[in-house]
């Protein structure tokens, strides 16, 4: 399983600032919360992470502001969910 895809040069520049310099991982995140398909991309860097789309960051937050981490295996995809204190899901 890839879990460092390549990314293009504005993106990586964008998640780069967003993370901070190291990138960890970056996976496709081809769907919204809502269901709909996108161009995204999941970075997560050594104490952030950051959701790319065309060069921008659509949101992004520390790892430690969540916690109960779980991953929940779809056909040919995953999700990864996690609980903020406020216990709303992300």
């Amino acid at each position: 399983m890839n879990l460092n895809f390549t990314l293009l040069e504005r993106d990586f520049h964008v998640a780069s600032q967003a993370v901070g310099e190291t990138i960890r991982y970056c996976v496709p995140a081809d769907l919204t919360l809502g269901g709909k398909r996108a161009e995204n991309y999941f970075v997560i860097g050594e104490q952030k992470w950051a959701l790319i789309q065309k060069g921008a960051v659509i949101e992004s937050g520390f790892i430690a502001d969540a916690g109960s981490y779980k991953v929940v295996p779809l056909i040919g995809s995953a999700v990864l969910e996690g609980k903020k204190p406020e216990a709303s899901l992300f």
